[in-house]
């Protein structure tokens, strides 16, 4: 059974991009430690969109959303 975050390769794929050349040439490397940027948006993804905000299906299967009103603006 193969399930997602439990059985990992020890290899990964990586490819460079800037805004001068474009993407790099990709590559196939050994696994090593992920150099992120502690502001990078992907970590805050989640908080800056949905904070507080719910999101219920009823009985009836409907989708009933919490807080959706304060957190639109």
């Amino acid at each position: 059974d193969l399930a997602f975050g439990k059985l990992f390769s020890d290899h990964m794929f990586i490819v460079e991009w800037s805004a001068k050349h474009g993407w790099d040439q990709p590559a196939i490397k050994t696994v090593e430690p992920l150099p992120l940027h502690p502001g990078a948006q992907v970590l805050h993804y989640g908080l800056e969109c949905f904070e507080g905000m719910k999101a219920y299906i009823g009985v009836d299967d409907s989708i009933r959303l919490f807080r959706f009103a304060t957190d639109r603006d």
